[in-house]
């Protein structure tokens, strides 16, 4: 019920978005009918869409800006605009959305490359000269800025215990691996030299800096081992995993594939303590529709979009490792899991990039455990630096990503390990996607009890893995017809 719910608001918020009423309507109406008409379990069905959809049209339409035309006449002599994020420093300048109204009164929301000076920070307001750099992009030049007042108490207090914790790893940390580190703890990765990010990329290892479920299920895990070693249980000590959530979300900023990971894990962790089983699929499901309904532009995003895509990928994986033991839940456990996860992500990264890593489920499946480690540690740094005790663990750290960033040089290398193509068309990304759904229900519970209702058993593991590998053949095809 609760899938036919989330399918329900995504219908409505795209008609919402795109004012598509026509549609919409006639979507309602079948519903509507299908509801009045149909009895038992398809009437619980269409009224679960019915609803869906219905909050969907009302929050894709009323929270949704309607978007601005393209604008590339000249900028006023002083514009006012609001940092809207954490900008980033790299080594071609520092990086920022800003928040600001254009001549024609729209609001628009433009990435800005800004000056080295004065620094600024998330919420800050600013008076700015400038050039629309690129229309097509909203992407803005700034050219002199000056801040006229500061964010709120609360945003200055996460930008301080942002510095606590960069500063201290930074210290403590010295060189390439402690700025891997600060990536892996908060996402900035800011400081690593272009070779180094793309021996990342290419190793398919990239998504290790982008804080999202795996780093919020290693806060939730850390936090909880520290409670069962000093004998903490029970519910109330529960809630200061989730507490710990609360502040690491607040700490990162509260971007989408965080806000998603924290919700997963907040709805597994209150079926766990209520009893009630846990189904990743749904709790997925309802997420995403969640932030479409208060955030519709976020599924439009592709650190979301990938975000989701990974999580359903590793649910999938999960239905088939928690059975095995021994060598074969230590070595093809993980790969199960690099493989379904990079699958999952292969056809969109196709789409957008125009590239396909061949070495990321290797890569991935070394890399895990010192990810693990690294984040770990990197996460003791700060607190244990501040009572002396940092030195040790710091150590940990340094070794850690050190090797992270040897195992990135060394796989993005390999041969045919990355491939770049001409970026697929829609067409082909929807067709691997349609592949790449068959066999993965198949490997569902919902998959399995379909198939022995149609009696159809001998399709249990050729049909998944039949699909897997074509759409990898597929797009290793596509690859050397582009090249």
């Amino acid at each position: 019920m609760g899938i036919v719910l989330a399918l329900g608001v995504f219908i409505g918020v795209r008609g919402g978005v795109t004012q598509r009423w026509d549609l919409s309507l006639a979507i309602v109406v079948a519903l509507a009918l299908m509801v009045a008409l149909v009895r038992r379990e398809a009437r619980v069905i269409a009224l679960c869409a019915l609803l869906g959809c219905a909050l969907g049209l009302v929050c894709g339409y009323w929270w949704t800006p309607r978007q601005a035309p393209f604008y590339d006449g000249p900028l006023p002599g002083v514009v006012r605009g609001v940092v809207a994020n954490d900008p980033r420093t790299s080594f071609d300048g520092v990086r920022a959305d800003i928040r600001w109204m254009d001549p024609t009164g729209r609001t628009r929301v433009s990435r800005a490359a800004l000056p080295s000076a004065p620094l600024v920070g998330r919420g800050d307001r600013l008076e700015f000269g400038g050039f629309v750099a690129d229309p097509l992009q909203d992407q803005l030049q700034v050219s002199a800025m000056r801040v006229i007042a500061g964010p709120g108490r609360l945003e200055r207090e996460r930008q301080r215990a942002r510095v606590f914790v960069s500063n201290a790893l930074l210290r403590d940390v010295p060189g390439s691996p402690g700025t891997l580190a600060l990536g892996l703890l908060l996402g900035d990765d800011s400081g690593l030299t272009s070779a180094e990010r793309g021996q990342l990329r290419q190793a398919g290892m990239s998504h290790i800096t982008a804080v999202s479920g795996w780093n919020v299920s290693i806060v939730i895990a850390g936090v909880g081992a520290f409670c069962l070693a000093l004998g903490l249980r029970g519910r109330w000590w529960a809630l200061g995993q989730l507490a710990a959530l609360v502040g690491y979300v607040w700490l990162v900023g509260g971007e989408p594939p965080v806000v998603r990971a924290a919700l997963m894990t907040a709805s597994a962790f209150a079926a766990t303590q209520l009893g009630r089983p846990r189904h990743t699929l749904t709790a997925l499901a309802l997420t995403a529709a969640a932030l479409a309904c208060v955030t519709p532009a976020t599924l439009a995003t592709l650190s979301f979009q990938l975000s989701a895509l990974a999580t359903l990928g590793v649910a999938i994986a999960l239905q088939w490792t928690p059975r095995w033991s021994g060598m074969r839940a230590a070595v093809l456990g993980p790969a199960l899991v690099s493989a379904c996860a990079g699958l999952a992500t292969a056809p969109l990264l196709a789409s957008a990039f125009g590239t396909f890593t061949l070495a990321s489920i290797p890569s991935n499946v070394v890399a895990g455990p010192l990810v693990n480690l690294a984040t770990f540690a990197g996460a003791l740094v700060a607190p244990l630096s501040a009572l002396g005790l940092g030195e040790p663990v710091a150590l940990a750290t340094w070794f850690a990503c050190w090797l992270l960033l040897e195992v990135a040089a060394v796989f993005a290398v390999a041969p045919v390990g990355h491939w770049t193509f001409a970026p697929l068309s829609s067409g082909a990304v929807a067709g691997m996607y349609a592949l790449l759904a068959l066999g993965g229900a198949m490997l569902l519970p919902e998959g399995r009890l379909a198939r022995r209702r149609l009696r159809v058993w001998a399709l249990a593991e050729p049909l998944p893995a039949a699909c897997a590998s074509l759409m990898t053949l597929t797009v290793c095809a596509l690859a050397l017809i582009t090249l």
